[in-house]
């Protein structure tokens, strides 16, 4: 279990093949996360947290005419990783994340 700031990006499922032939080129290992996405972090508990922000996004254009997405992930704070496994030629990743509150 581990808890604190990161910031990463998120293969979903319509590019896990892109993924996975960029890491067999370059021999690495593809990371998929998991997000368990909780509700938006109490006002009361702020403490200076922003919580979680979840977009979408488009590849860059030279790959855009093949369909690969990518989901941008942008923790400012508050996350939790319950769980790393290996599934196949992935890690899989579960991650809690806190919403983004307004204050």
């Amino acid at each position: 279990t581990a808890t604190g700031v990161a910031s990463a990006s998120t293969v979903s499922a319509i590019s896990q093949g892109f993924a996975v032939g960029n890491a067999n080129k370059n021999k690495e290992t593809p990371v998929l996360f998991v997000l368990h996405a909780k509700s938006a972090v109490p006002a009361r508990n702020l403490s200076g947290a922003r919580g979680v922000t979840l977009s979408e996004s488009r590849l860059p254009l030279s790959v855009a005419s093949k369909s690969e997405h990518e989901v941008i992930l942008d923790i400012t704070n508050r996350y939790e990783i319950t769980h790393a496994r290996r599934e196949g030629a992935y890690i899989v990743v579960d991650m809690n994340v806190l919403g983004r509150s307004t204050r």
